[in-house]
């Protein structure tokens, strides 16, 4: 029985898929099933709007990951829709298998039930708000008009053509944390302030973690000297090695200077989050994060805590990262502003600890 993950096309009972007007939507992705049984049946439907000419889809498959872009019918193509280019010289699916297989390793988990993961270049007038997770697939916004994307970086080189590294993995990342039912109601569920934090600091976690691995050991990887160097160069925005500590120096340092104002979310930044990451991975070892997501399941076991208010969300965090570390974290997290109720921080302790071990 067929299936759709969204609204921009009309699916027929015989099978015929039919694009909308553009009012309905951009896009649709269309997956098939027999007897509940997933297929590799399935496509993309586009609503153009864009007086750009977008030849027919193409498919590049990978591994664990397909991309998905429509070929511009202009001579030479635009800096941003280069696609062709950056599947081919930037050996793009390949890489990002590799991210995709760093990202389950850290996290033990995969989206989409074990579907590949699709990655959609979409025309988008704001490239970067479309980004995001989307039913199972990652969206990621170009703009033949604009002189970056969500999928390349243009300019003089050696940024022009560059994969947006960040940004692609970034977004990745949203979909493997998104599997995680418990961590998603702890310290994502909207209606705090620190949501947001949470929410993209952790999808950024995943990112620095697999680029930060494959970029240290790339002859373990087996990838090129073109993509590694496009992984570390620090002129490439988004692709910068961890070890020029960008995000403890221009978040986690200001955001201390300012009275580390935690939960302010003019202040508490995903940016603020991942500095604390990087501090945290460098002392204690960034296999910490292995063992941080392993509190998150068995899905047969739920964590039985759901936050009213941010110390206590506060407090878990600290408890979890503690028992990640294998270390009382209290001090440490006080200094950044993170308050702690000490007898919840004391009853949720044992069963973080024994958690965190579970793949140890």
């Amino acid at each position: 029985m067929p299936g759709t993950s969204g609204g921009r096309a009309a699916l027929s009972p015989d099978g015929t898929v039919r694009g909308l007007p553009a009012g309905a939507g951009k896009y649709a992705f269309v997956r098939g099933e027999f007897d509940g049984t997933p297929t590799t049946n399935h496509c993309n439907v586009r609503v153009l709007r864009y007086p750009v000419p977008l030849l027919p889809e193409r498919e590049v498959r990978g591994r664990f990951i397909s991309f998905w872009y429509p070929p511009v019918a202009m001579s030479p193509p635009p800096e941003t829709c280069r696609f062709e280019q950056v599947v081919a010289e930037y050996y793009l699916v390949p890489t990002l298998d590799q991210v995709y297989l760093r990202m389950w390793k850290l996290t033990g988990m995969v989206p989409s039930a074990g579907w590949r993961l699709h990655l959609k270049a979409l025309c988008e007038d704001d490239v970067f708000k479309l980004c995001g997770a989307a039913d199972g697939d990652v969206l990621l916004g170009f703009d033949p008009l604009k002189p970056s994307s969500a999928v390349q970086l243009s300019g003089s080189p050696p940024g022009l053509g560059v994969p947006h590294w960040g940004v692609i993995s970034h977004e990745m990342g949203h979909d493997f944390i998104g599997e995680f039912a418990a961590l998603n109601r702890i310290l994502c569920a909207r209606g705090f302030a620190s949501d947001a934090a949470f929410r993209e600091g952790l999808a950024s976690l995943c990112n620095m973690h697999a680029r930060r691995g494959i970029w240290s050991r790339p002859d373990h990887y087996g990838l090129p000297p073109v993509v590694v160097s496009s992984f570390g160069n620090p002129r490439i925005y988004g692709s910068i090695p961890l070890e020029c500590r960008q995000f403890v120096d221009q978040g986690l340092a200001p955001y201390l200077q300012k009275g580390a104002r935690f939960p302010h979310p003019d202040q508490f930044t995903a940016d603020v989050l991942d500095g604390m990451f990087i501090v945290l991975g460098d002392r204690y070892g960034w296999d910490i994060y292995r063992r941080f997501f392993s509190i998150f399941y068995p899905f047969d076991e739920p964590l039985d805590f759901v936050p009213t208010d941010e110390t206590q969300r506060a407090t878990f965090f600290v408890a979890a990262m503690s028992a990640a570390a294998r270390t009382d974290l209290r001090l440490q997290f006080a200094s950044w502003g993170f308050p702690c109720d000490n007898n919840l921080f004391q009853k949720l302790l044992p069963e973080l600890t024994w958690r965190a071990a579970q793949r140890d």
